[in-house]
């Protein structure tokens, strides 16, 4: 393919075109310069290629709507355009266009498309354990990993993507509770996490009380807490504590002492 040969292209968009096969290898190991890879909505199959972790300056990465299998690499975390600011990557793309779906909505960017840093993995077959390198891109604004086999819990450290406006892990098979991290997510303004297999106490925080529609943990049969209706265990008031014998038998007393002074 003659876009192997292009070794300095910095855009690639094909998505929406259904190309099929496994996506090729070139792209990260020729092609090593791409700050945008729009491959959504094609009918690629096969795993992601680990190749894909050399794009180092890469800031949108959307592969969503194909057929992608296997686990989603670790070494994505080592994605150096989505951990730190490098002045070198960002040139004028100004004239590029790319609808990005950020906080559930696809929105089209234009002059601000250099600034979006998205990761984009939806719909796809992925399976195995979210990664917890992935914790490491903190300029990502939007990651969205719904609609696959994902397991496992979600990393500890998913904290640490202080960034973060827009977080989907929806319609998975994610399992154990909700890590309080979560609530140092302090710019985050869409949150998804509906049919998975979550349980336990919602965590609580500053932002994460702002997002108060009960549907974003739908489908978790096992949560309770706010915004839920479910209550936790403990949650409970505590009932109105029993008179004791002792507070019974005084009240028995100054019963007497009424009688006494009626009948004197």
């Amino acid at each position: 393919m003659a876009l192997q040969k292009c070794q300095q292209l910095e855009v690639l968009s094909l998505g929406d075109n259904g190309l099929s096969g496994k996506i090729p290898n070139w792209v990260g190991a020729n092609v090593t310069f791409l700050r945008l890879l729009n491959l959504r909505n094609d009918n690629f199959n096969g795993s992601i290629p680990s190749q894909l972790c050399q794009l180092s300056g890469v800031q949108i990465l959307d592969l969503a709507g194909n057929d992608l299998t296997g686990n989603i690499p670790a070494c994505l975390g080592n994605i150096s355009g989505m951990t730190r600011y490098v002045s070198a990557y960002v040139s004028e793309w100004t004239e590029d266009n790319m609808v990005q779906v950020i906080k559930g909505v696809e929105l089209a960017y234009t002059k601000t498309l250099r600034l979006v840093v998205n990761m984009d993995l939806s719909s796809n077959k992925l399976v195995g354990e979210i990664p917890e390198e992935l914790a490491d891109l903190r300029l990502l604004l939007g990651l969205n990993l719904s609609h696959n086999h994902l397991t496992g819990s979600i990393p500890d450290k998913v904290g640490d993507l202080k960034s973060l406006i827009s977080l989907d892990f929806s319609s998975n098979h994610l399992s154990g509770t909700i890590p309080q991290s979560m609530s140092a997510l302090t710019s985050l303004s869409h949150l998804n996490l509906s049919h998975n297999f979550f349980s336990g106490k919602i965590p609580t925080g500053p932002q994460l009380q702002t997002l108060d529609d009960p549907s974003i943990y739908t489908g978790n049969t096992g949560l309770c807490g706010a915004p839920l209706l479910k209550k936790c265990p403990g949650d409970e008031p505590s009932p109105a504590p029993t008179p004791t014998s002792h507070e019974e038998r005084d009240e028995d007393d100054d019963s007497d002492k009424v009688l006494f002074y009626l009948v004197s």
